[in-house]
Formats: C-alpha cells, sequence, structure tokens
C-alpha cells in the first residue's frame, strides 16, 4: 500500500514551502490511490509552540487538501527508546560518555553534546568502549549521548535512486557517527523520523532538497532496524529573488500560507500557484483545477532547478508574486458564481457589510450582482 507522509515541525507558521512539499505529497498520493499522512514532528519541546502547532492545521485546512491519518511524534516516545535500544543491541550504535563541559562541534550541536575543535567522524575514545563496561556505566547514571557506528574498517557506499535528482552515493567514510538519542533519552530528528517511518509504513517520502545529505543518515538507520528502504525523492528549493533560499525569518509575509488567506486568495488557486513551483504538466497547461492536477501530476515533472518566488521586497504593497495574482484572478474569473459566493459574503462579514437579506429575500439580486 503506497503510504506518504507530510512531518512539520511546529517552531513557526506554515511556510509555503512546506505547504508545496504538502501539495506534492497529497496529488502523488491521491494520484495512486494512497493513504496521506500528516505527522506533528514535536519532540524539540523548547521550540515547539502551540501557536505553531495550530498555524500548520489552519494553513493546510485553507489549502483544502485533507489528510487520511495524523500522529504526533511526542506521543511516540515508547517507540523511539525501544528503537535506539535495538539498534545499540544489534552494536551497530554506541553509547558517548563524552562530557557536558566542552563546547559543541560544529554541526553536531542537534545531538546535546558539547565539544571542541573541528567537525569529527567519529570519537574513538567513546566508540571502542567495551559494551559490558559501557553498560555498567550507564546503569550507573552517567549521561550519554546514543551514536550511529557508521562502518569505518570498510569503507561503502550508501546508495538510492531519488525520484527527483536520480542516483545518490556517499561513502561512509564522509558521514559522522551521527547521534541517536540526546542525553536525556529524546530522540534526535534522525532516530525519531526513521522510527516513525519505519512503524507508519511509509513507502515514499518526498521532501526538500535540504534534507537530501540526511538521508543518507536514514538509509543506515533503516538497514539497522531492518526495515525496507523508502523510496525518495527531494524537491527543489524555493528561493527569494536575491537568490537567497526563502526564509521565515528574513523574507516576511510572503513566506507564510496564511497571509495569502487572509489577503482573499482562492485556496485552489493558491494550491494551483505553489504546484507550478518546480513542476510543470507535460501539456505546460498552467490553470488548473484540482482534478487536472491529480490527473497530470508525476515525480518526472518536477524540476531539478530551484523555483523562485518573485515580488518586490522593497514594495510592501507588491508582497505576492505576480503569478499568484494572475492565477487568482484566473479561477476568479472561470469559477461558477455559487461557488464563489461563499468567499464574497466572507468578505462582506469582515468588513461589517453584510446584509442577511443577501441569503434570503434578495438572494436572486445578490447572485446576479456578484455574476
Amino acid at each position: 500500500m503506497l503510504r506518504v507522509r507530510f512531518a512539520p515541525s511546529p517552531t513557526g507558521f506554515l511556510h509555503i514551502g512546506g505547504a508545496r512539499t504538502y501539495i506534492f505529497n497529497w496529488l502523488f498520493v491521491r494520484q495512486q490511490g494512497g493513504t496521506m499522512v500528516l505527522r506533528i514532528d514535536d519532540t524539540d519541546l523548547e521550540r515547539n509552540t502551540a501557536a505553531s502547532r495550530q498555524s500548520i492545521f489552519d494553513g493546510l485546512g485553507w489549502l483544502d487538501l485533507p489528510w487520511d491519518e495524523l500522529y504526533s511524534q511526542s506521543e511516540r516516545a515508547p517507540l523511539h527508546r525501544q528503537a535506539a535500544q535495538a539498534i545499540l543491541d544489534k552494536g551497530l550504535a554506541y553509547r558517548d560518555f563524552t562530557p557536558a563541559a566542552v563546547e559543541p562541534a560544529v554541526g553536531h550541536e542537534e545531538s546535546g553534546e558539547r565539544r571542541t575543535g573541528a567537525p569529527w567522524l567519529s570519537n574513538p575514545g567513546q566508540r571502542e568502549i567495551p559494551p559490558a563496561e559501557s553498560n555498567r556505566r550507564a546503569a550507573a547514571g552517567e549521561p550519554f549521548v546514543v551514536r550511529f557506528r557508521v562502518p569505518r574498517e570498510t569503507l561503502a557506499e550508501v546508495r538510492f535512486d531519488d525520484g527527483v535528482y536520480g542516483p545518490q552515493a556517499r561513502s561512509t567514510g564522509d558521514i559522522e557517527d551521527f547521534a541517536l538519542a540526546r542525553s536525556d533519552g529524546s530522540p534526535t530528528y534522525h532516530l525519531g523520523s526513521c522510527a516513525d517511518d519505519a512503524d507508519l509504513r511509509i513507502s515514499h517520502i518526498i521532501r526538500g532538497q535540504d534534507h537530501l545529505t540526511n538521508t543518507f543518515k536514514h538509509l543506515l538507520i533503516f538497514d539497522a532496524l531492518g526495515v525496507p528502504r523508502p523510496q525518495l525523492a527531494h524537491l527543489p528549493l524555493l528561493l527569494a529573488p536575491d537568490g537567497a533560499k526563502l526564509s521565515k525569518r528574513r523574507h516576511g509575509k510572503v513566506v507564510s500560507v496564511t497571509a495569502y488567506r487572509d489577503a482573499g486568495f482562492l485556496p485552489h488557486a493558491f494550491v494551483n500557484f505553489l504546484a507550478l513551483l518546480g513542476w510543470s504538466p507535460k501539456d505546460n497547461r498552467e490553470v488548473l483545477t484540482r482534478a487536472e492536477m491529480i490527473e497530470l501530476f508525476s515525480l518526472a515533472g518536477i524540476s531539478r532547478n530551484n523555483a523562485m518566488v518573485s515580488y518586490k521586497e522593497e514594495e510592501p504593497e507588491n508582497w505576492a508574486d505576480p503569478k499568484a495574482l494572475h492565477l487568482n484572478s484566473q479561477h476568479l474569473r472561470t469559477m461558477p458564481v455559487e461557488d464563489l459566493l461563499p468567499y464574497v459574503e466572507a468578505e462582506l462579514r469582515a468588513s461589517g457589510l453584510w446584509n442577511d437579506a443577501y441569503s434570503g429575500e434578495r438572494r436572486a439580486w445578490f447572485t446576479s450582482t456578484v455574476d
């Protein structure tokens, strides 16, 4: 059974890049007749907020592309601990008892340990601790981080065929002994994501290109857990006009899905706009209904080049991409008037201009006027 997932972290509003990832997953799974899983990856307790979680639901709800199953990663802690222990028991991970007094190495802050110096591939002083001694120190309450034991004795290549970028390979000599669990027992992103993907039987993972380097680590985890590897596809990034990656912190409301909702965009028109950022149907049509997007969508139609969201940062009134405005206008002009009326009513109510007669004795006049 084909199963895909969208796994946002509730640390801010729903980013249009995340929304596009959800749309591509949704179109793919609806075309194939599979299951759409929404999993809230909320194990980062320091950064997660209820407002961010609600923003995800509000944004996805407005897009009107319903999911089939819903999970919260924070409720699956026993599964994550079991996965870390299973990998430890196989000798494919080790406990790192490095004292917490040292500064974090570049690229290793997520794991909870603190170090000095340049990035490192492994910590031989900890990697080679005999299992009996490791068990004794853990039982005595000494804090530790669980690290994956990336093969060092005989180097190999981790390979997979990406659904967008084609064949990918990386030597285990270039992969560090990444952390699976922090010193408080909580999972890192790598372990939590893979353990959940395995348990939820995710068959295809479609996510942003910025996760491509993580994938090699994740394939090692899937193999260590003894579960089938999902098929993977990575999506091109969304860029601002200056060529920088579109950022929540830097680029303002152009990045927020709910900003487009609040500005009066039609949800199906906005889905149409986001779908065309990095994907195009074979016939190069632009104005597409949801049914047409489902019919025409394919991973083969996704470009390997990053997509640009065009707007004028120096002109606040021109914050939206002209193509988004154009597609919205096309959908407004062509949609049946009966479908448009609820949106007009919502705008009039918000402006204090609604008259209940417009849905009663003046309904025919109201419909004719809008038309």
